[in-house]
């Protein structure tokens, strides 16, 4: 008597080999669904399974400049290179000859030839007078110098009589002036300039008036420089007015300027 195979109502109705594949599929289509729902939802889990992580809170979503990029695949990433740290192009910088440094206070004009430097302590300044001119009218308060053809007058001084400001000492000058009883200017004309020297504020005058019973014209040029101690610092220059002078006065006036330094001690 033969043997006889089982047949598919035996079975179940399905053979081995189908069941398996059968299995097979499911497991394929439920890793399909899971995946998909992986993908539109953003679940962490798959984040964490591919090893990668989240992005922090407020994070952009492309790397900024300091981030690193892959170079290439199977590469690990390269840091980009990071931002300059000095001056944006164009920007000046100290010595490249873009800027000049400014002028330090207290450091005189070169002096021209025909002059020489003196200091005078007890004043408490120093500046320059030409070659070749005497003293005149030395005291405590005040050093001037005569030229030699007695046409102008060089004078430094140093006080608070008439106001402890350079504008409080310019007008309290300008009061005795106009007193020709005991300055000995007439016709006084007055020009006033606010100005300032080696960095403090100073007024400039310039005069012009005859002396009594004469009719040659005179001009005084005069700064006012306030100084520590409540003093005020003066330099005048007082010229005759004639043909050429004036332009003499500027030039000795300017230079004596640019040597007079204030509180030299």
């Amino acid at each position: 008597m033969g043997v006889t195979e089982p047949g598919p109502e035996e079975t179940g109705g399905r053979q081995p080999g189908r069941r398996l594949g059968e299995v097979a599929a499911l497991v394929s289509a439920v890793t399909a669904v899971a995946g998909l729902l992986l993908a539109v939802f953003g679940l962490p889990g798959a984040m964490v399974a591919s090893g990668a992580r989240p992005p922090a809170p407020g994070s952009p979503a492309t790397p900024g400049p300091s981030a690193t990029a892959p170079s290439g695949p199977g590469q690990p990433a390269t840091p980009a290179p990071p931002a300059p740290s000095g001056p944006a192009p164009g920007t000046p910088t100290p010595g490249s000859g873009t800027t000049q440094a400014p002028a330090t206070p207290g450091a005189p004009a070169p002096l021209p030839a025909g002059w020489h430097r003196f200091t005078e302590p007890g004043l408490t300044l120093s500046g320059a007078v030409p070659d070749g001119w005497q003293p005149d009218a030395q005291d405590e308060l005040r050093r001037n110098w005569k030229s030699p053809d007695g046409a102008h007058v060089l004078g430094f001084k140093r006080d608070s009589f008439h106001g402890t400001t350079a504008e409080a000492a310019a007008d309290g000058q300008l009061a005795w002036y106009r007193k020709t009883a005991e300055s000995a200017m007439e016709g006084l004309q007055v020009q006033r300039t606010r100005t300032a020297h080696d960095g403090e504020e100073a007024v400039l005058l310039t005069l012009d008036y005859h002396w009594p019973g004469r009719s040659a014209p005179r001009r005084r040029v005069e700064l006012f420089v306030a100084g520590a101690d409540q003093r005020v610092y003066q330099l005048l220059v007082d010229s005759e007015a004639g043909a050429g002078r004036p332009a003499e006065q500027a030039e000795l006036f300017d230079t004596a300027r640019g040597q007079l330094r204030t509180e030299v001690r």
